[in-house]
């Protein structure tokens, strides 16, 4: 038990090292568009129609692509709770790295 707990911290720790530095990194690359730019993420209401099998209305150019429902889901909850502050969004990403990580 202790060494699994020992490799659950040093993952942990590692990966909070490794990217302690990007919390205050703007949006790059598709950031810019999947988070900066895209109106799906800027209400929750974009979610309560899928449940119940309706479709999401966008302004033209944008796609809502139902395969990353929980992507965009966490960042409509990022957008809601923080408005396009880097930060939090880094934190909800490391947090989901090394949960992985840690499966």
């Amino acid at each position: 038990m202790k060494k699994t707990f020992l490799v659950l911290l040093v993952l942990t720790v590692a990966g909070l090292s490794a990217y302690s530095g990007s919390f205050n990194v703007p949006f790059q690359f598709d950031g810019l568009r999947e988070i900066a730019q895209n109106p799906v993420i800027k209400s929750l209401d974009n979610f309560v129609p899928v449940f119940h099998g309706g479709a999401v209305h966008l302004p033209a150019g944008f796609q809502y692509n139902g395969r990353r429902f929980i992507g965009y889901l966490t960042l409509a909850l990022n957008y809601h709770f923080g408005g396009l502050d880097v930060t939090g969004y880094h934190i909800v990403n490391l947090a989901i790295h090394i949960t992985n990580g840690i499966l």
